[in-house]
């Protein structure tokens, strides 16, 4: 089982997050790479049994969802990606 974990109290600047999806592991360490002043890595993957857990500004975290569109807009903006690329 995948498990993956955010979490921080009211009021704090820095957030703990504990990830054993490849997909949100690649993503903090990438993200670290870049900008090792905003991401603090305590555990890698390969020394804690496949888990990642660092440190991130709470402002890095974001939750998102794709928003619903009706079948009538999605059709309309497929057409104008069609007329616009000639397909």
């Amino acid at each position: 089982m995948r498990e993956n974990c955010i979490e921080w109290l009211t009021g704090d600047k820095i957030a703990t997050v504990t990830f054993s999806q490849p997909k949100f592991i690649n993503r903090v360490l990438k993200l670290a790479e870049i900008d090792p002043d905003a991401i603090e890595i305590i555990e890698k993957p390969e020394t804690n049994g496949g888990y990642l857990v660092a440190h991130v500004q709470v402002s890095g975290v974001k939750i998102a969802r794709k928003p619903k569109i009706s079948d009538e807009v999605r059709n309309r903006l497929a057409d104008n990606l069609k007329s616009k690329t000639g397909q």
